[in-house]
């Protein structure tokens, strides 16, 4: 005997409609059209194409009020990332439609409108029981912090164009915080030396590089340097507010090795000291083609910060003009940037052994 779906089928109480999903699989749904007659089962198939149509754009037409509610995920992130491809690089907009799938495979297709605070944190627990991805990498914290820094963008960008109304808060995990990673007085030579072969717009890379270092400058900094930043008559080069991160102005003293560094820049002295892009992606391949011809190990860009901070402590400054120096709270001085080598370490030993405290009577 024929099952009650067979009979009803068989007897034109309802209609099967099928179709391909987004991944390429037929699926089928149910619907009350009757099929007899050819106005009804022309209806159907008007359906089905519909039904099609609406899964091709990333919308899903089964999910109740979801064209109250607003857009779909997919269909405005796709939005998202054709902007940035027009603002950032290539590589930047790879890890944007990343994000973008990993979120539609953890959380499911939804409107805009449904991702809250809660959602937000629910997807990072899942992406972090995930433990590795498609490519086998392992899942880490960073790497998540880097999925909601993506979102955070993106919602920020659905305000501003008005697909919803409040932006949900985006909270990042916290991170355990490894090593300072810093290069050593040696590794630094061999660097200059290696960076002094490369030029970029007439000027040489090297020159960049001693800046940061002496000047202990964020990149972003360093690359808005103008000239009428230069301060003669104070010794020292002041950034304005609105070009800093912490939106205070920064003050950096001129040291000999600076002001040696800033004398070997093309003249005429006028406007931008490096006239670069930091998001071309050109700066990246060049520190990558310095550190290989150097032979030291890569650390990115920022080390040179850092390597900046525990030069300073090595200098002697003592904590307070290190804080003034790096424009930052003395506690994230001493803990994210100051680094400490075996040489240090022994020669601390070296003073508490030497100390009175230490003798034996």
């Amino acid at each position: 005997m024929a099952s009650v779906r067979a009979r009803k089928y068989a007897a034109g109480l309802f209609w099967e409609g099928w179709y391909r999903d987004k991944r390429g699989k037929w699926r089928g749904f149910n619907t009350k059209v009757p099929v007899n007659g050819s106005k009804s089962e022309k209806s159907a198939l008007e359906l089905t194409s519909f039904v099609e149509g609406q899964v091709r754009a990333g919308v899903d037409p089964f999910r109740l009020g979801a064209a109250e509610s607003g857009p779909y995920f997919g269909q405005v992130w796709k939005e998202f990332t054709a902007m940035k491809r027009l603002t950032v690089r290539k590589g930047t907009v790879s890890l944007y439609e990343q994000t973008g799938k990993v979120w539609v495979e953890t959380m499911g297709e939804m409107t805009v409108a449904e991702i809250d605070a809660e959602m937000l944190l629910k997807f990072a627990e899942k992406r972090l029981r995930q433990r590795t991805d498609r490519a086998g990498l392992t899942v880490q914290v960073s790497t998540v912090n880097r999925h909601l820094r993506d979102l955070r963008a993106f919602l920020r960008w659905s305000v501003e164009r008005g697909v919803i109304q409040k932006m949900p808060r985006v909270r990042m995990l916290k991170e355990e915080r490894g090593e300072v990673q810093f290069y050593s007085p040696d590794e630094m030579e061999r660097i200059l030396a290696a960076a002094r072969e490369i030029t970029i717009s007439g000027v040489r890379f090297d020159i960049f590089l001693r800046v940061l270092l002496f000047s202990a400058l964020r990149i972003g900094n360093g690359l808005s340097l103008t000239w009428e930043d230069v301060n003669l008559r104070y010794r020292q080069l002041a950034v304005p507010g609105v070009r800093t991160k912490t939106g205070k102005p920064v003050y950096v003293p001129l040291s000999l090795p600076l002001v040696m560094a800033l004398r070997e820049l093309p003249k005429p002295r006028t406007g931008p000291m490096f006239p670069w892009s930091q998001t071309s992606g050109h700066l990246h391949e060049c520190w990558q083609a310095t550190i290989e011809k150097a032979g030291v190990p890569y650390l990115k860009m920022h080390a040179l910060r850092h390597t900046a901070a525990t030069m300073l402590v090595d200098a002697g400054l003592k904590p307070h003009q290190l804080q003034q120096m790096l424009h930052a709270s003395l506690a994230t001085t001493l803990k994210y940037y100051v680094g400490t080598d075996r040489q240090m370490m022994q020669e601390a030993a070296r003073l508490i052994g030497a100390g009175r405290y230490a003798r034996r009577k």
